[in-house]
Order: structure tokens, then sequence, then C-alpha cells
């Protein structure tokens, strides 16, 4: 019995060293699911400010690209417009002076005919000497071009330190 009370004396701080040992365990286990659950709201945090760091960037070359055609298809516009001002400019006097001539012609006495011969010719002579304008067949031509190959640098929200970082004086 001595043998055996002695043991159990000697049990009692043992228990309470395990005691210690057990609640230091579950102490530990709070502190690393706190601090999970930090870090894991710190990669959140992160990745949301990539997010919206890299949607920026995307944006900002949305918009260069739509300047671009927009710049692109005003020129284009203006210098279909200039074409179609020659084109009815010069088809409204062809027009006019072969209607003129055509009613001198049929319905207009020698007189008139010998009056207005010079002009007319000289007048029709010149539009017919005209060019039509050149429209070039890619001038109402633009598209995107989606790029499909991605050009892509590894994306560094930070990393996971799983060891506490020694830190040393200088000289040491």
């Amino acid at each position: 019995r001595a043998k055996i009370k002695d043991k159990l004396e000697a049990a009692v701080p043992k228990i309470e060293e395990y005691r210690h040992a057990s609640s230091a365990v579950a102490k530990k286990q709070a502190e690393l699911d706190n601090r999970s659950k930090k870090a894991a709201d710190d990669i959140d945090a992160a990745a949301e400010e990539e997010i919206k760091y890299l949607i920026g960037l995307v944006r900002r070359k949305q918009t260069e690209l739509k300047e671009k055609l927009a710049a692109v298809t005003a020129a284009r516009s203006k210098q279909l417009s200039a074409t179609a001002d020659s084109v009815e400019s010069t088809l409204g006097c062809l027009s006019s002076t072969v209607d003129f001539s055509q009613k001198v012609a049929e319905h207009g006495s020698d007189f008139d005919v010998m009056n207005v011969y010079s002009d007319v010719t000289t007048r029709l002579e010149s539009l017919l000497k005209g060019q039509i304008p050149d429209i070039p067949d890619d001038i109402s031509y633009v598209m995107f071009v989606s790029c499909t190959e991605r050009d892509r640098k590894e994306i560094v929200l930070g990393s996971i330190a799983d060891q506490r970082m020694k830190f040393t004086t200088l000289g040491a």
C-alpha cells in the first residue's frame, strides 16, 4: 500500500502536467484556427485587390481598342462621305446637262441648238472625261481579332509562411 500511495502521490503532479499540456494544445489549436482564418481572409483580400487591378488593366485596353476603332471608322466614313459628295455632284451635273441637251435637241430650234452647242459639248466632254472615284474594296473592312493566346505571367498574391521568421541585427 505504501508503494501504491507513493506512486499515486507522484501521479498527481503528472496529471497536472498533462492537464496543462492538454490546455496548451487546445490553446495552440485555437490560435492555429484563428490564424488560419485570418490568413484565408488575407488571401481573399489580396485576390480581390489583384482582380480589381487586372479588371482595371482590361478595361483600359478595352477603352483603347474602342477609341482606335472609332478613329478608323471616322476616318473611313469621312473618306466615303467625300467620295459620295463627289459622285452625287458629278451625277447631278451630268444628269442636268444631259436633260438640258436632250430637251434642246428634241424641242429646240436650229438657232437654239447652234446657240448652246459649244457650251453643251464642252460641258459634256468635261464631264465624260472625269474618272469615277475609286472606292477601295477594303474600305469597309474593320473587325476585332480576339487574342486567343494568353501571355500569362504567374500571378503572385503572396505566400504561406509556416515558420516564424528569424530576425538578426546587423553585424550579428
